[in-house]
């Protein structure tokens, strides 16, 4: 596989010298950043759903002759409640992912904002004592 599905220059295409603005150079950031939540949200909607097929209510409907559609269906509500947590305890983990993942592909945005880039002010010895 070949630098031209995914490319690691960054944003900036040397052989051109120009900015990149199609969405292959998007591909290796985006694919670091969500394997994150690509592990973490099917789990715990696993989990939850194995918590809600074990409760009383659903064996009890289920001895009582329920079919799965109709036991099933409250467990999935349930299930994607405890989902939905999960994915707003994701997204401060993405904001401060993308900081990251910024520096990493040479993408400018919001590092240079958020203060962890030091200031360049055109004096190389002053800048690295402030």
């Amino acid at each position: 596989m070949g630098t031209a599905y995914f490319p690691v220059g960054g944003m900036f295409d040397f052989r051109e010298g120009k900015a990149r603005t199609d969405p292959v150079a998007r591909r290796l950031p985006s694919l670091t950043l969500s394997f994150v939540m690509i592990a973490n949200t099917p789990a715990t909607f696993r989990s939850s759903m194995l918590e809600q097929i074990s409760q009383d209510y659903v064996r009890t409907a289920r001895a009582k002759g329920c079919g799965s559609g109709r036991c099933f269906t409250p467990c999935f509500q349930e299930c994607f409640t405890a989902g939905d947590h999960t994915v707003g305890m994701d997204v401060p983990a993405l904001l401060s992912g993308t900081i990251v993942i910024e520096s990493i592909f040479a993408w400018p945005g919001m590092d240079a904002c958020s203060g962890m880039r030091p200031p360049s002010h055109g004096y190389p010895g002053a800048d690295g004592l402030g």
